[in-house]
């Protein structure tokens, strides 16, 4: 949004260099038509992502100012997270200052949104020695490894500059001793977990305060779970080859929304990787779906061996977790956007096919009733995993919450399906 005022202000200051990041190009198109701001010398603007700029500077800055709405997605969440704020303080010079706001609330902050605050304040504090808080309607964040300055008014009164949206009351009320003082032991008197990449705990308290300001009843999370867990059951119907693909349809769901957070959290830009990745996990699973009536082998090892392999491709998802989260080398970069994230939907996808196809057959599921409650069970398993991960593993346990209990839930499936034979060899669908 530099286009839009904040370079204008920024220049007031007289800075030596600017790097203005903008994510889409097109708005850079826009500043002939406001501000000009982008004429000035020392700006120099950047079409792209600005953490993955932080992560690859150069150069080390006085001050990195980020300009992102509250984390209410995955997508803003990135930008106040324990991983972005040591990126930031290694792209500091000594004394820098990371700065940014979040909504807060002039005398009375909510649950929600101080639970939010608290989350990421405690991933600032996990990174930097000393951290300032200015209260209002937006808190401001000033965050580095030495005292901060609090008299904003005196110090622009100095420097002569005239601001537009800073008023003298309000600076007054930000800069209150007592007002700071009591909003920085509201912050800091409970421990909270540190808002970070793959367990986005700020998100989901953002969640929550939407579903009270919308007055959404507080059964309704609760009651979606309970009707697709109810739905599962229904597709189940006690037979163990219903439940195989069921557990399947849930862990390659548990799986695919864990491995969107991840390209999401490293990269950013998610929106055509969600339709690729979506579309090679359907690529897998029709050229799965075509290798056991392709290959005469024995139907039921055959779905054996995948209900098995998908079990091995959510511990290696776990694995891949902590690799993404590590993950600041070009070449590991690119090995993890291009290969590795990629090729593990792939084969999640392809083994689903595998045994979905292996089951059908060996069931002798050929007609359309048989394959409907196959089909069903698929449908069940993939719905379950995507809203009770979704809507409440993720926003508090996170990406390793999801693909654990993906793990756990497939590895107690694998035993009860493949662990006991009926007497006949045969099962019911």
């Amino acid at each position: 949004g530099g286009v839009f005022g904040s370079l204008a202000e920024t220049a007031k200051h007289k800075p030596s260099k600017v790097d203005y990041v903008e994510e889409d190009a097109r708005v850079l198109e826009l500043d002939p038509l406001l501000t000009g701001a982008l004429q000035n010398p020392v700006v120099r603007p950047h079409a792209g992502d600005g953490r993955m700029l932080v992560r690859k500077a150069r150069s080390l800055y006085d001050v990195v100012l980020v300009d992102q709405p509250d984390p209410e997605n995955l997508k803003t969440n990135r930008f106040f997270t324990l991983e972005f704020f040591r990126e930031a303080n290694k792209a500091l010079a000594p004394g820098g200052v990371l700065a940014f706001s979040l909504s807060g609330a002039e005398n009375y902050l909510e649950e929600t949104g101080l639970e939010t605050n608290r989350s990421v304040r405690a991933a600032l504090g996990m990174v930097f020695s000393h951290v300032t808080v200015f209260p209002g309607t937006v808190h401001g964040y000033l965050a580095g490894n030495r005292p901060m300055k609090t008299a904003i008014a005196r110090t622009l009164l100095e420097r002569g500059i005239k601001t537009q949206r800073l008023l003298q009351y309000d600076l007054y009320d930000m800069t209150d001793p007592f007002r700071m003082r009591m909003l920085e032991r509201l912050l800091t008197e409970k421990a909270a977990p540190p808002n970070r990449d793959f367990a986005p705990r700020a998100l989901g308290w953002l969640l929550s305060r939407w579903m009270k300001v919308s007055g959404s009843a507080r059964w309704l999370v609760p009651g979606i779970c309970a009707l697709s867990l109810a739905a599962c059951l229904l597709a189940w119907g006690g037979d163990r080859a219903r439940a195989a693909v069921l557990g399947t349809g849930m862990a390659g769901m548990g799986i695919e929304l864990a491995v969107v957070l991840m390209f999401q959290a490293v990269y950013g830009h998610a929106y055509e990787a969600v339709c690729l990745l979506a579309t090679l996990f359907l690529a897998g699973g029709a050229l799965g779906a075509w290798w056991p009536g392709a290959q005469n082998r024995d139907a039921r090892r055959l779905a054996r061996t995948a209900d098995a392999g998908v079990l091995c491709v959510a511990a290696l998802s776990l694995v891949l977790v902590f690799w993404a989260e590590r993950a600041e080398g070009a070449l590991e970069l690119a090995a993890l956007r291009h290969l590795a994230l990629p090729g593990l939907l792939f084969v999640c996808g392809a083994l689903a096919g595998v045994q979905f196809a292996a089951v059908a057959r060996w069931t002798g599921g050929k007609g359309t009733e048989a394959l409907g409650r196959l089909y069903w069970a698929d449908l069940a398993g993939a719905a379950c995993g995507a809203l009770v991960t979704g809507l409440v593993v993720l926003p508090r346990a996170g990406t390793t919450g999801v693909l654990g209990l993906v793990l756990a839930v497939k590895a107690l499936g694998f035993l009860g399906v493949w662990g006991i034979r009926s007497p006949s060899g045969s099962v019911r669908v």
